[in-house]
């Protein structure tokens, strides 16, 4: 469940920003139960489009091709892979979000790098990983919130390779509402608070997004690459958060 809250601060005098807090419930949005979907692609799928897993936690690749090509190097197990060719971008999207993804990532040939890019819930990246010329692993956990989908750009010669996937969705429960006071941050000590607090019965874990907030003919920026995580609430309980030493300094 998010809550959005606004409040003006100015680090320096100049920038005005605004909060975007928010809390993931253990137990009831996150808990991971075991994999849903298990992978080596060990079957031919060239249509540019298919779905693993059962509905509603299955995972569905577009742009890519599930193949075998005449190069071993090209698969981590068996003789399958997932495959995005020159210049194209795949889309890996999981009906319910996932809280776990593990996969195998390489390129075909060097120069310039394929790139994995992980987008969380809000279409907002979480994590981005460059491909090499041999298999790396990418283990994915987020803290705050789950994986909503992934893209493979592919920006090099050759294939751009995903083998060995996994993931496990997140657990879909019950919100939670949440209650936060921000008190004005417009002075030199920067000492506001937010106070939120949590009435569901399951514990959470407290996230926030920092925004620069939109003014006439300016157009707002997130300032953290990732939600950052302020620790565990637990259910029925409040905390105090300070806007600068908890949130600000961090970034």
């Amino acid at each position: 469940m998010k809550k959005t809250h606004c409040g003006n601060h100015q680090p320096n005098g100049l920038q005005f920003l605004l909060l975007a807090l928010f809390i993931v419930l253990i137990g009831s949005s996150t808990t991971a139960y075991g994999q849903d979907v298990s992978t080596s692609f060990e079957f031919n799928d060239t249509s540019g489009s298919f779905t693993l897993g059962t509905s509603p936690k299955s995972v569905t690749f577009t742009n890519g091709l599930a193949q075998t090509v005449n190069n071993s190097s090209l698969y981590r197990t068996g003789s399958n892979s997932f495959m995005v060719e020159t210049s194209n971008t795949a889309t890996i999207t999981f009906e319910t979000p996932a809280a776990s993804v593990t996969l195998w990532l390489r390129d075909q040939f060097s120069g310039n790098p394929s790139v994995l890019k992980v987008f969380d819930q809000n279409s907002q990246v979480i994590s981005t990983f460059n491909a090499t010329t041999s298999f790396v692993q990418v283990n994915l956990s987020p803290e705050c919130g789950n994986v909503k989908f992934m893209t493979l750009q592919n920006n090099g010669t050759g294939f751009a390779v995903i083998d060995d996937f996994s993931f496990t969705a997140g657990q879909v429960g019950q919100s939670t509402v949440l209650i936060a006071n921000f008190i004005n941050g417009n002075d030199e000590a920067l000492d506001s608070r937010v106070y939120l607090w949590n009435s569901s019965e399951s514990d959470g874990e407290v996230c926030v997004r920092v925004f620069t907030l939109p003014l006439i003919n300016v157009v707002p920026q997130e300032l953290t690459l990732a939600p950052l995580s302020l620790g565990t609430l637990g259910a029925r309980s409040a905390v105090n958060i300070k806007v600068a030493d908890d949130i600000l300094a961090q970034l």
